[in-house]
């Protein structure tokens, strides 16, 4: 597949309201990448694919536009958190989904592998030349910084809510902690006692009934949710929080802002938006390094466009845990 052919189609989320995502459109013969600020879907041109949708609602984008705009997303650039590094992470394990679905069209994956192989490339190369040193870049460790500022103490146990792709983020932060931890899935708690015990971290505690966790909820010194808000499940969460001994921290990752939901009635949630200021006042010192990193976005492009018809060697080494996902290594 040529890079002229590469198409990409995006919604920002704060552009719509929830419950017109998505647009109509085969899941089998695109890979769909979803995060808390926006949707991607990556396909090879198809003058049929796009037909019909609202473009009002969505940026269509192409060839080398296209790939340039992946690249900022994949580094960071486009994030709320500038440069930060957990969406890359995201956005493999959205293609190791898709690569491994039985689902998934067969041409459209060996058109896009080689694509989104020398993206993966390009985009470990930028940030390890560019942003590298960027401190505070990640959700955990901004997280980790306003627990510092509370001058919280190790002993003090924090609940975490959550197992997915951002508490997994967060976990390496304050594992110097004792965490309890709650999820609807036992699969996924499963999975973050893994990781856990992986860590040799003994200090954890999971809770499972609804005995136990209405106990977590009233007794963590700190409180940090990685789910998206639910009107009706938020009332009783708000409500066990009032009845807390304590008064630490409580922080809701799964929205921008809590204007507007049960949590506003809580005093002192911090929302993503109070994280995001935090990165904010990080960054004034970094807008050079962040310029440098956005123009090697638009000359790898460009560089990708014309080097070759399939567009380019494949030249920059990969880590063990990328290998596994181009070689079927499961």
């Amino acid at each position: 597949m040529l890079l002229s052919d590469l198409r990409v189609l995006h919604q920002h989320k704060r552009t719509v309201h929830d419950g017109a995502f998505t647009p109509l459109l085969d899941p089998s013969t695109l890979l769909q990448i979803d995060t808390c600020q926006r949707r991607l879907w990556i396909f090879p041109v198809d003058s049929a694919r796009t037909t019909g949708i609202d473009l009002a609602n969505f940026e269509l984008l192409s060839g080398s536009d296209a790939y340039r705009f992946l690249l900022q997303v994949s580094t960071g650039l486009e994030s709320q958190i500038r440069g930060e590094t957990d969406i890359f992470g995201q956005i493999k394990a959205a293609w190791a989904q898709f690569d491994a679905s039985p689902n998934a069209d067969a041409l459209t994956l060996q058109m896009l592998r080689p694509w989104i192989q020398r993206w993966f490339e390009d985009t470990k190369e930028i940030r390890s030349l560019y942003l590298q040193k960027v401190g505070g870049a990640s959700y955990g460790s901004l997280v980790r910084m306003i627990l510092k500022q509370t001058e919280s103490h190790p002993d003090e146990p924090i609940l975490l809510v959550g197992a997915g792709q951002l508490a997994q983020a967060i976990l390496p932060w304050i594992d110097d902690h004792e965490l309890w931890l709650v999820n609807r899935s036992l699969a996924g708690l499963e999975a973050l006692t893994t990781e856990l015990a992986r860590r040799s971290c003994k200090r954890f505690k999971v809770f499972t009934t609804e005995d136990e966790i209405r106990f977590a909820y009233r007794h963590a010194a700190h409180v940090i949710l990685c789910i998206p808000m639910q009107e009706e499940e938020d009332q009783v969460r708000v409500a066990l929080l009032r009845t807390r001994p304590r008064h630490g921290l409580i922080m809701h990752l799964g929205g921008i802002e809590v204007r507007d939901t049960a949590w506003e009635t809580l005093p002192g949630v911090i929302p993503l938006s109070e994280l995001f200021e935090l990165q904010k006042r990080q960054e004034v010192h970094r807008g050079d390094v962040f310029s440098q990193a956005e123009l090697a976005c638009w000359e790898k492009a460009r560089h990708r466009l014309l080097s070759s018809p399939v567009g380019g060697s494949l030249s920059v080494p990969h880590g063990w845990e990328d290998l596994a996902v181009f070689a079927g290594i499961r």
